[in-house]
């Protein structure tokens, strides 16, 4: 939420750059770095997650199969992965360009839909196959972490923009679209405080708040 909150102020506010560069992009690597630090570094809080009886712990697969695995073959394997979804990023990213030109679609609709959703299927795979491996934490940290990455995209597309602040380049329907996300990671946060028991359709509470909010955002981009 800090994150998007820099970004939007950056493209609220004067528009300045060093060398090219707008000084949120530097912020913005600074506070993720800043924020690993002190997550990492904090051995004693002053507050932990109380275990209930509906907590349920993360136990590593231990079958026959994942143990004769060796890591050098599981890390080959990793990067090969990597190497796949970034050449995948980069075709997704012409061809979206292409369907603008080609259909007239606004360019925030088709980035923030088409290829949001693109962008989100590997995650979803990933926290799909963690949940079923038992792996709960790992799917909720790949989703949410993988978030806070994507907004240092961002900084990196402000330092390849030379055209002067990628932030100020951004147009109302991205502005719309981003105020959207935070809005949505505030109701994330209050579904991980609560813990709602049960929801409607097996969904708490945020879960349904999630996909209405999404729905909203993306039929006011489709006018």
């Amino acid at each position: 939420m800090a994150l998007l909150g820099v970004a939007l102020m950056a493209s609220l506010g004067p528009e300045a750059t060093v060398l090219g560069v707008h000084p949120a992009s530097a912020v913005l690597i600074a506070f993720y770095l800043a924020a690993v630090r002190l997550i990492r570094a904090t051995k004693r809080p002053l507050w932990r997650a109380v275990r209930t009886e509906d907590t349920v712990a993360d136990v590593p697969d231990s079958s026959p199969a994942s143990s004769r695995r060796r890591t050098a073959g599981i890390w080959a394997e990793f990067a090969g992965v990597a190497v796949v979804v970034v050449v995948g990023g980069w075709a997704v990213a012409h061809a979206a360009q292409s369907l603008v030109a080609a259909t007239g679609l606004k360019a925030g609709l088709v980035g923030a839909v088409f290829m949001g959703i693109v962008n989100a299927l590997p995650e979803t795979v990933t926290a799909v196959a963690a949940v079923r491996r038992g792996a709960l934490t790992l799917a909720l940290a790949a989703v949410v972490g993988g978030n806070c990455l994507d907004v240092l995209n961002l900084a990196i597309g402000d330092v390849a923009y030379r055209d002067g602040s990628l932030y100020h380049a951004a147009q109302p329907d991205q502005l719309f679209l981003t105020t959207g996300a935070l809005v949505m990671t505030a109701v994330l946060l209050g579904g991980l405080l609560v813990r709602q028991r049960r929801g409607w359709w097996r969904l708490g509470f945020e879960g349904i708040l999630l996909i209405a909010i999404y729905a909203i955002t993306v039929a006011a981009l489709a006018v």
